[in-house]
Formats: C-alpha cells, sequence, structure tokens
C-alpha cells in the first residue's frame, strides 16, 4: 500500500454512529493533505487510517478517518439510503408501486 495520500483520494470519517463524512483530497503540501477546509497528515498508516490535523486523540467517542475501500463506500450508501427512506413522504406513491415495496419487504422478513 501507498504510504502517502495523493489528489483525488477520498477519505471516510467514521464515527461510532456511522460515517460523519467524506473528504475528497483536492491538494498536497509536503506534509498535508488537504479537502476544503479539513487538513490531513500526508500519510497513510499501515491500518489505512489517516490522522486528521487538530482532532484531539483521547477522546472515547471520536471520529476515525480511513482511505476509502469497498466496505465503506456500502456502508455510506446503506446510511444515506436508509436516512432518504425513513424521510420518505410514502403516501405520494402509487397503489402498484407500495404493493410491490410490500412485496419486496415480506421476502425480506
Amino acid at each position: 500500500m501507498e504510504n502517502k495520500l495523493k489528489v483525488g483520494d477520498v477519505i471516510y470519517g467514521e464515527h461510532r454512529l456511522g460515517i460523519e463524512g467524506v473528504y475528497k483530497i483536492e491538494r498536497l503540501t509536503n506534509t498535508q493533505a488537504i479537502s476544503g477546509n479539513t487538513r490531513f497528515k500526508n500519510e497513510i498508516l499501515s491500518t489505512g487510517e489517516v490522522i486528521k490535523i487538530w482532532q484531539a486523540s483521547n477522546m472515547w467517542n471520536r471520529t476515525h478517518y480511513y482511505l476509502e475501500t469497498d466496505e465503506l463506500k456500502e456502508k455510506y450508501f446503506r446510511q444515506k439510503a436508509v436516512e432518504k427512506l425513513s424521510n420518505f413522504k410514502y403516501q405520494k406513491l402509487e397503489t402498484k408501486i407500495l404493493e410491490s415495496l410490500l412485496e419486496s419487504l415480506k421476502q425480506e422478513s
């Protein structure tokens, strides 16, 4: 594994309650990787973790930052999909679509 971040790398901030943010590296210095106003050390640890600059490291609920993986991409997709579906107004759907959704849910049970 390359131990330095590159422009275009994607970093996921994983908190104990889910993924709190996704950061795409826009520019690099010798020591930092920058995504908007967020800065990371320009190195990838052997665990795949990336260190955010200015984050307190002794907090029990701190966010951990990892280079993008398929598992993190899927976790983030699922998290966003569940959030969107939980806020969706199902009353707007046509009856056939509701029937199809109910049939899909029945198969999952």
